[in-house]
């Protein structure tokens, strides 16, 4: 008995709060109070209605987009993916590597050890097993591989060694 006008009193209440039909549907935003201090003759705060902005940002400008969307031929790639710049300073090689590969180098030219010098070495993250000195017909392990890459030089030639964490090679050609 009592359940057909409230049904009745809400289905108007909501259609009273819906656009008419046909009509664009316009946001309608809740008016912000504020809070004033007491009067001093009530000492009760009053409600403050305060109107909300009315304006919308002005819409981004568009961004050009180049007429040939090709990219430029640039230099090849490094076959490292990081080097100093993109894991901070340059780190040198670990001081044992370091000797390894020297007497590597030395017993190869028959030279000793202090007619060597490091002309760089920095820590790279080879694309591959190969280390970024592959050899035809040999298969590598697909997985990045942290190390370095260390630059020695000797009776006025550089030698380009690639190694992991755990060996080395001297990469020739």
């Amino acid at each position: 008995m009592h359940r057909i006008p409230l049904i009745l009193f809400l289905s108007a209440s909501l259609a009273a709060c819906a656009p008419a039909a046909g009509a664009p549907a316009t946001e309608s935003l809740p008016t912000p109070v504020t809070i004033t201090p007491a009067s001093p003759e009530t000492g009760i705060p009053s409600p403050t209605m305060s109107p909300m902005p009315t304006e919308t940002p002005p819409d981004p400008e568009p961004t050009e987009t180049p007429a040939d969307p090709t990219p430029t031929k640039g230099p090849p790639e490094p076959d490292y993916l990081t080097g100093p710049t993109a894991t901070g300073p340059q780190e040198a090689a670990p001081r044992q590597l370091m000797d390894e590969v020297i007497s590597d180098l030395a017993a190869r030219l028959s030279v000793s050890a202090a007619q060597i010098t490091v002309a760089s070495s920095e820590a790279v993250v080879w694309r591959d097993g190969s280390l970024g000195c592959s050899q035809p017909g040999m298969a590598y392990t697909q997985a990045l591989v942290p190390g370095y890459r260390i630059i020695l030089a000797a009776s006025g030639q550089n030698y380009d060694y690639h190694t992991s964490e755990t060996h080395f090679f001297l990469c020739e050609g």
